[in-house]
Formats: structure tokens, sequence, C-alpha cells
């Protein structure tokens, strides 16, 4: 009876070391200590970028003269260009030995006026703005004859055929603007710029014509 008793104990014993090592370990908490919960992660602030402004003048107050010419010969078109995108120009050729009945040189000249809208901040040196409108006094290709001159009604020379503008400032590199640009400077290309390399004036470079205008003034 007692060799019974030992055996069933031993029995016992031996069922209870089994399942005891079998069993999945437990991770959890108690009943007053919860489980461990991996830490919240923060939501990341995304902060978006504010879109420059597009300017609404240009950068000077009252109007300012450009002149496109190439410095040789007696052409020119000088324009007046106001802070707010509107302006008036005039454009005049001489030539004194285009002789015929009647006259003994011809000129071409036209009187015109507009506005550029849409200015377009590009860097701190360059803005683009668009011509919106362009009237001419007088329709292109008139002719009459006054004190022996004939006079012939031309378009806006220096920009007609353009649509998109670049106007730079004084500050701009000469060594980042266009060389179709800087060749118009009618002192030469060899006089333009300052010291340390910059524009030193306004400039508007009609870009589809390839045609530049400079300030007559900083």
């Amino acid at each position: 009876m007692k060799k019974a008793i030992c055996f069933m104990m031993a029995l016992c014993t031996l069922l209870l070391f089994a399942c005891t090592k079998d069993a999945p370990e437990h991770t959890g908490g108690t009943a007053d200590t919860p489980a461990a919960s991996a830490p919240a992660v923060k939501p990341q602030k995304i902060t978006l970028a504010t879109p420059t402004p597009a300017p609404r003048t240009l950068p000077w107050t009252g109007r300012k003269e450009f002149i496109f010419s190439s410095g040789a010969g007696a052409w020119a078109t000088t324009l007046l260009l106001g802070a707010d995108g509107t302006f008036s120009g005039e454009y005049s050729d001489s030539n004194a030995g285009e002789s015929g009945e009647g006259h003994l040189a011809t000129v071409y000249l036209s009187s015109f006026s507009g506005k550029f809208a849409d200015f377009e901040k590009i860097d701190d040196y360059t803005l683009t703005m668009q011509l919106t409108d362009l009237q001419l006094e007088k329709a292109a290709g008139q002719e009459w004859i006054e004190n022996e001159v004939k006079y012939v009604t031309s378009g806006a020379v220096g920009l007609e055929g353009g649509r998109t503008f670049f106007l730079y400032t004084p500050t701009a590199p000469l060594a980042m603007l266009p060389e179709a640009f800087v060749n118009w400077y009618p002192g030469g290309r060899s006089n333009l710029g300052t010291a340390d390399g910059k524009l030193g004036c306004f400039g508007i470079y009609n870009q589809a014509e390839e045609e530049g205008l400079f300030s007559i003034s900083a």
C-alpha cells in the first residue's frame, strides 16, 4: 500500500514538472501591473514653404527711362516705364542718304504706349513680366513728305514680337546674363557693368527677339 502511494506521488510530481516546462512564457503583467506597450510615436510636424508673393510693382518709383539702340547709326527707341507697368515710347531712325522724288532724307518713326503685367520674381535680381497691351499712335506704313523729308511710320521697335520680357536689376551678375542681351548695350559690351561685375543699371530683355533695353540711370 505504501508502495502504491509513493508511486502515485512520484507520478503527480512528474506530470506537474512536464506541464510547467511546456507552458508558454507569460510576458504580460499581473492584474495590478499592465503589460508594457511600445512607446507612442509622435506625429512629425511638416512645415510647408510659404510661396513668394508676386511683385505688385516694379522695383522703382515714378517712371524710368530705357533706351534700345546699337550705338551705331541714328536710330533708337526710348521707353518710359512706370512702376505699375504702364509705358510710353518713341522710335526714330533718320537716314540722310535715303532720298527720292521730293525728299532728300527719310525718317522712320513711331509713338506707342502699353502695359506690362503679371510680374513674377525669378531670383534676387530677375523678374519676368508679360506684355499685355501695345498700342501704336499711328498704324505702321503711313508715309508723307514735309520740308523735303519723307516720314514713314513704323512699329514699336524693341518691343514688337515679344511676349515674355526679363527685367534685370543693377545687382545682376553680368556673367549670368544672356550674351544676346548684353551685346545690345549702346556704349559697347566692354563698357557695360561695374568694377565688381554687376550690371549697374536696369535692363529689359526681349527674349523672343533677343533685344535689350537699358536704363539711362540705375
